[in-house]
């Protein structure tokens, strides 16, 4: 298979993983025990201030495949990042070794949807050479350690599509 079916098939249609913080399975409060309802809790550190711009995500994902970027800062930008440090710095020397590809975020204001407080559901193109149409799609963006970052499902989406192996994917 080529590089830019690969591509295609990795990244253009990322499966999400939809979860609601604090509720059951109906997206209702949970009931505390004592006849009371308990106000839903986050299961993450969300991070401070307004959801995310298309904009801000846009320049989280330059700032990961930009090769001058140290490779501790771009491991801080996936989820579990850590556990491969080196994948950003990988997926960056593809990325330079094919500069036809293009990807956006688009900057409005319904390009970036919160699934709850963890995830935010976020609209992704990606076109592979200037003579093919564009591939949309979303990516999912989950918080960890106090910041959004790109999730491992869809990080692990990005090096399959490059042939890359990494531990971050099981």
């Amino acid at each position: 298979m080529k590089l830019r079916n690969m591509i295609i098939a990795g990244v253009a249609a990322p499966a999400l993983a939809l979860s609601a913080c604090g509720s059951d399975e109906n997206g209702e409060a949970m009931d505390d025990g004592a006849g009371t309802t308990a106000a839903p809790t986050a299961e993450c550190e969300v991070p401070a201030g307004d959801t995310p711009t298309g904009a801000e995500l846009m320049a989280l994902l330059d700032d990961a495949l930009d090769p001058s970027l140290p490779t501790e800062e771009k491991a801080s930008l996936i989820e579990g990042g850590g556990d491969d440090p080196e994948l950003w710095a990988q997926l960056a020397d593809q990325a330079a070794q094919n500069p036809d590809i293009q990807y956006e975020i688009p900057d409005t204001p319904d390009a970036v949807f919160p699934l709850s407080e963890c995830e935010l559901s976020v609209d992704f193109t990606l076109q592979i050479s200037p003579d093919q149409a564009p591939n949309t799609g979303n990516l999912l963006f989950v918080a960890e350690d106090g910041q959004w970052k790109l999730s491992r499902e869809d990080a692990c989406s990005f090096a399959t599509s490059f042939g890359l192996e990494t531990e971050l994917c099981p």
